[in-house]
């Protein structure tokens, strides 16, 4: 009987080990990942290139005098002269300059419950417009009598043409581009500097095919492709005043001009002691 219960406690014993040593070496495999399915199959994507965006500096070629009592909204130049918008409740102006002498030949106000802001000259007639009265008014840029008026819906910002269209920013990122006969939106464009919202855009100019902007506050002018509102550079306008400049109540960048007869691109800001002819330095 004791040999018997020998055998079996010797067979038990070794049944275990056997077992022990299979669950062992299991443990001690390498983990696989199951099979995905066919939609759940990871694509091979090749990176797309980064978009490279011009950066550059607005350097002074010319310094010249400029209005500090203007809080300039809009600037336009057309055969020699300088037109000018400046805004505030009661002190909205439009003004012409001479830019042979730097004179001011006249200055008109704007009604006084308005706030003057953007303007631009296309076909023979001074479009300005007002921040939140929903008004545009035409003027004839000869002698800036007042010859008509046009309502928008929403506020109105900066304003330029490419030679058809009216192009009008709001302070969003939204540029829209409306009929100057009766400013119905003929489209409009989201700006987007690569997938980021480029809002407060104020003050604009339509140079060598791209509309440029200057973003509220800061010393930045963008340039956008008017057809997609993609950005293709920056300009970096933060070393024109001086700080005594701003020290004496110079207050933000606003104001950008392009003279189409000699390509001379200018800039200013809300009571600036200056203009500022430039050009563009590259950025490395």
């Amino acid at each position: 009987m004791k040999y018997y219960i020998f055998l079996i406690l010797l067979l038990s014993t070794v049944l275990f080990c056997l077992s022990c040593s299979e669950s062992r070496h299991a443990s001690d495999l390498p983990k696989t990942t199951p099979a995905l399915s066919p939609v759940e199959t990871p694509k091979q994507t090749t990176p797309s290139p980064a978009i490279q965006l011009e950066q550059s500096e607005a350097t002074i070629v010319r310094t010249l005098p400029h209005d500090n009592t203007c809080y300039t909204q809009g600037l336009e130049i057309h055969e020699g002269i300088l037109y000018e918008t400046g805004g505030l409740v009661g002190r909205s102006t439009l003004r012409k300059i001479d830019m042979r002498t730097w004179k001011i030949l006249q200055i008109v106000k704007l009604p006084p419950e308005v706030f003057g802001e953007g303007l631009t000259l296309l076909h023979d007639k001074l479009y300005v417009l007002t921040w939140r009265d929903e008004r545009c008014f035409i003027y004839n840029p000869k002698n800036l009598n007042l010859i008509g008026e046009q309502r928008y819906r929403g506020e109105g910002w900066g304003l330029c043409n490419d030679g058809e269209s009216l192009i009008m920013t709001n302070g969003s990122n939204t540029i829209s581009f409306l009929s100057p006969d009766d400013f119905h939106v003929i489209r409009s464009i989201s700006v987007f500097d690569k997938n980021r919202a480029v809002d407060e855009l104020n003050e604009i100019e339509y140079i060598n095919g791209e509309i440029w902007a200057n973003i509220y506050q800061t010393n930045n002018i963008v340039r956008i492709n008017p057809q997609t509102g993609e950005i293709i550079g920056w300009i970096d306008a933060g070393a024109l005043l001086t700080d005594a400049d701003r020290a004496a109540g110079a207050e933000v960048l606003n104001g950008i001009a392009c003279d189409r007869s000699t390509k001379a691109i200018y800039l200013t800001g809300k009571l600036w002691p200056k203009l500022f002819e430039v050009k563009l330095s590259p950025i490395p």
